[in-house]
């Protein structure tokens, strides 16, 4: 069993820690002390919703995933994804509006929420993730949602990944009642074999975004959103454009744009993408025969409670024992009870494979113990 004094921790879903990421840094802050001459100007000014170069880069970076390079006039470049949800909310929803979630979702979306009065509803999920019929059911509801958030591609906490089929099926219905899809691809590039967005099938109603802190580091706080139309893109911006807090920081968007620039960027991705796949791996070994254990190619992996126990008690259980992870309860959206109960380990925090699997080990200890009453 773990020293609980020198807990494992599977709590933060950040990439792992590889030399890549310190060269690269490096690199580009020695560039910038080159040029900082050149570079002081963009210091003294506010970056707004990114530069021309920025939004041209930003696109070069999303086409694999749009299919094509979406027009620079639809991008905005924020400080970090949160910071995206936060104007969405803002002027998409604003007090008294409805969001539509996934049953299960990033606890910040009900934390931003209750900033803007925001009602949310939590939509049944199921082995796909995210159910059609029951967003239908809801938008047939005397509360229709105005906007719908989901997290299809690799789903934080689950691990789900929506198949094409039911990304079609969601934008139909988004489609049929009119309401605008707010879609976050965290974890997107990760995945092998992904099905297109759900912003391809209803790009008129989407809000396309990606953040960068799950690919490169945590630090990164960069964030693209793609708006259905440079007319939506504008219209959000005339209202929040002067308010500095979600610009991007000039220092770190000078960085994260000579990466992409350079091609650093994407060699850091695919070494967290090397990586993770090879934890995922040992994920897959320690905890082969659990039922409803989901791997992934992301950060993190779902294990479910056992049977007649709760996500709580063994988030309870993995804690005493050194290995903490988050319970399914922190990202239930209904007040009512879930319909799948489990906790969400992250793999990325460990500094190496040895100690990953040690702390995996000891987790399936703590599943096994409870499942069996020893606990």
């Amino acid at each position: 069993m773990s020293d609980a004094r020198t807990p494992i921790g599977f709590l933060r879903a950040t990439p792992p820690p590889l030399g890549i990421l310190g060269a690269g840094v490096r690199e580009a802050l020695h560039k910038l002390t080159a040029a900082c001459d050149g570079h002081a100007e963009l210091f003294r000014q506010h970056r707004f919703d990114g530069t021309a170069d920025d939004k041209a880069l930003a696109a070069r970076w999303l086409s694999p995933r749009l299919g094509q390079e979406p027009s620079p006039d639809r991008i905005i470049v924020t400080n970090g994804t949160m910071n995206s949800l936060l104007l969405l909310q803002a002027t998409l929803l604003g007090p008294g509006g409805r969001l539509a979630t996934e049953a299960y979702t990033f606890p910040q979306v009900k934390v931003i929420a209750s900033l803007f009065n925001v009602d949310i509803v939590g939509v049944e999920m199921d082995q796909h993730g995210l159910r059609a019929d029951a967003l239908e059911d809801i938008c047939r509801s005397p509360r229709k949602p105005t906007a719908l958030y989901c997290n299809p591609s690799i789903q934080s906490p689950t691990a789900t990944v929506m198949p094409a089929s039911r990304r079609r099926d969601i934008a139909e219905v988004a489609r049929r009642y009119q309401i605008a899809i707010i879609e976050d691809e965290a974890q997107a590039l990760y995945a092998e074999d992904l099905a297109p967005p759900i912003a391809t099938f209803a790009p008129e109603l989407s809000w396309y975004l990606m953040g960068l802190s799950k690919y490169l580091s945590l630090g990164i706080r960069t964030a693209f959103m793609v708006a259905p139309s440079s007319t939506a893109a504008q219209a959000l911006l005339a209202r929040v454009r002067t308010l500095s807090t979600w610009h991007p920081a000039p220092l770190v968007a000078t960085l994260v744009m000579d990466w992409i620039r350079t091609g650093a960027a994407h060699a850091i991705l695919e070494a967290n993408r090397t990586e993770l796949r090879a934890r995922q791996q040992l994920v897959r070994e320690v905890f082969q025969n659990i039922p409803g254990c989901r791997s992934s190619y992301g950060l993190h992996f779902w294990l479910p409670a056992p049977h007649n126990r709760s996500a709580a008690q063994l988030e309870r259980a993995a804690f005493e024992a050194g290995v903490p992870v988050r319970a399914s309860d922190l990202y239930a959206m209904n007040s009512g009870p879930a319909t799948m109960h489990g906790v969400r380990p992250a793999i990325g925090d460990a500094p190496n494979r040895e100690q990953l699997v040690q702390g995996l080990r000891v987790l399936r200890n703590v599943y096994e113990e409870l499942a069996d009453g020893r606990r």
